[in-house]
């Protein structure tokens, strides 16, 4: 949705969020971002917008955090029915628009780092709309790590039975061999 005069950086990134998105999730793709570009410049929100850009703090951690509450609205608007499939790149896309909205106010120049702490800030604000707590995230990766961990613990187990390490010697002086200990 991002116009000709966009940030190539940000139209670059646009595209990649498109082209990630499966075939049959495109359109509902395209909704969702022409839905949140038209709520984002929509008289209400768009000042709602501009009031959450003076906030205080990174322009780009600001703008992710906009972005978030912005996805949660239509998500709250959709009812239930809000394809995550196509939202959450649909995110991205959003969030491309508002770093170029600041970079045309001049209250951001966009980079690969603007760029990375705005989608670090803007995955950080969805996980907490989904209530999904540091907390909750660790446990979640450490029962994913769970699986991993314990093929290689018996990896590890069938490589030691297949070559058994020598029992450890004692420390200090060995008996000559053939002579009792």
């Amino acid at each position: 949705m991002l116009n000709d005069k966009a940030n190539p950086l940000l139209m670059k990134t646009e595209q990649a969020s498109r082209a990630k998105v499966a075939p049959d999730q495109k359109a509902a793709y395209d909704k969702i971002v022409a839905a949140g570009v038209k709520l984002m410049y929509s008289e209400k929100l768009h000042k709602m917008l501009l009031e959450q850009l003076r906030q205080p703090g990174d322009p780009a951690t600001v703008a992710g955090q906009g972005v978030a509450k912005l996805l949660g609205i239509m998500m709250n608007q959709a009812k239930g029915t809000f394809p995550m499939k196509a939202g959450i790149p649909a995110a991205t896309a959003l969030l491309c628009e508002a770093l170029d909205m600041l970079d045309q106010l001049g209250k951001i120049k966009v980079t690969n780092d603007t760029v990375s702490a705005a989608m670090q800030s803007l995955g950080s604000s969805l996980l907490q709309l989904f209530g999904v707590t540091p907390q909750k995230l660790d446990s979640i990766l450490s029962k994913q790590a769970s699986p991993a961990q314990s093929a290689m613990q018996s990896k590890n187990t069938a490589q030691n039975a297949a070559n058994p390490t020598p029992a450890p010697t004692r420390p200090g002086p060995q008996p000559l061999i053939g002579a009792p200990a």
